[in-house]
């Protein structure tokens, strides 16, 4: 918000020291369509390296993240058949309590 630049510490949301790497797309959730609209919540892929030799072998899941005043993660989907639908619900729920992870 305001141009403010917010770390997130997605490691420590994924529960691991693997690498993972951040999908090329960011899905924003509005608040409402049209003038005024403003973005609420984003999700993002992130995909967990199960070992680190094998870059092919990996782990998928959306980070759903809020936006406003106190910027945080607040849900990591594991995949699933509506791993996509689960995120969005999650993002368009207002009042998402930020997870509680150490930043890195």
């Amino acid at each position: 918000p305001k141009g403010k630049e917010t770390l997130l510490p997605f490691r420590s949301a994924l529960g691991s020291v693997m690498d993972f790497m951040m999908g090329d797309k960011i899905e924003w959730r509005m608040e409402k369509k049209g003038e005024g609209a403003k973005p609420v919540a984003m999700i993002v892929r992130l995909n967990k390296f199960q070992n680190p030799s094998d870059q092919n072998t990996i782990e998928s899941f959306l980070a759903v993240v809020r936006l406003g005043d106190e910027t945080c993660i607040t849900d990591i989907v594991p995949a699933s058949a509506d791993q996509n639908k689960k995120a969005r619900a999650l993002g368009d729920t207002k009042g998402r309590k930020c997870m509680n992870v150490k930043s890195e």
